[in-house]
C-alpha cells in the first residue's frame, strides 16, 4: 500500500511543477486595494490646521487657510490621479486570465511607486515649481509600469474575452496617461509653469485619437 502511494506521488509530482505559479490574482487585487486605501488616506495628513488664537476672526482664518493653497492643490491633484491609477490597475487585473511571475513583479513595482505618492505630494505642496519634475516622474513611474503590464498582458494573449472597441479605448487611455506624465515631467524640468498644460494637452490629444480610432 505504501509502495503504491509512493509510486503515485512519483507520477504526479514532477520537477516542472515547481515552476507553476500558484498565487491568485485576487490576492494581488486585495493588496492593491489596501495599499491604495492607505496611500490616499495618508495624503490627508499633510493638511494642517493653522495655529491661530482662539479669538481669531473668520477673515483671518480664511487668509491663513488660503496661504497654504499649495497643500490643498497637491492633495486634490494627487487624490484624483491616485483614483485614476487604482481604476486602471483594477481594470488590468480584471482583464487578466491568470497571474504569472513577471505580471506579479510588474504589479508590485507599480505599487512601490504608488507608495511614494504621499512623499511626492508633500514635496509638491512645499516647493511646487521646483518639485514638479519629481512629482511627475513619480506619476510616470506608476503609469509607465501599468502600461508595460497591460502591453505584456495583451502581447502574451493573457486576456479574457474583451470587445475590441473596449480594449482599444482602454489601451489609448492608459498609454495617453503615461505619455502625459512623461511629457509633463520633461516640460517641468525646463519650464515648470507649462507642465500641467502639457499634461492636459496630451490627454486631450489622446481623447481625440481614441474617438478617431473607434470610428475606423
Amino acid at each position: 500500500m505504501a509502495s503504491s502511494a509512493i509510486a503515485m506521488s512519483a507520477v504526479t509530482i514532477r520537477p516542472s511543477d515547481k515552476e507553476v505559479f500558484l498565487l491568485s490574482k485576487h490576492r494581488l487585487e486585495g493588496l492593491s486595494d489596501a495599499l491604495f486605501a492607505i496611500v490616499m488616506t495618508l495624503l490627508v495628513l499633510d493638511l494642517r490646521v493653522p495655529e491661530l488664537g482662539s479669538d481669531v476672526g473668520s477673515r483671518q482664518l480664511l487668509h491663513a487657510l488660503a496661504s497654504v493653497w499649495r497643500v490643498y492643490f497637491s492633495f486634490f491633484v494627487s487624490f484624483a490621479l491616485s483614483s485614476v491609477f487604482w481604476m486602471f490597475q483594477q481594470t488590468v487585473f480584471k482583464a487578466m486570465r491568470k497571474l504569472d511571475r513577471i505580471g506579479t513583479l510588474l504589479s508590485l513595482l507599480t505599487l512601490m511607486f504608488v507608495s511614494l505618492l504621499p512623499f511626492s505630494a508633500a514635496v509638491l505642496a512645499r516647493y511646487l515649481r521646483a518639485a514638479l519634475p519629481i512629482y511627475f516622474a513619480n506619476q510616470f513611474a506608476i503609469a509607465g509600469t501599468l502600461a508595460l503590464l497591460w502591453w505584456r498582458t495583451v502581447r502574451t494573449g493573457n486576456l479574457e474575452d474583451i470587445e475590441p472597441a473596449t480594449r482599444t479605448r482602454f489601451t489609448v487611455r492608459l498609454y495617453a496617461l503615461a505619455l502625459a506624465c512623461l511629457v509633463a515631467a520633461l516640460i517641468s524640468a525646463v519650464n515648470s509653469p507649462y507642465a500641467f498644460v502639457g499634461f492636459a494637452l496630451v490627454m486631450l490629444l489622446g481623447r481625440l485619437y481614441r474617438k478617431k480610432a473607434l470610428r475606423l
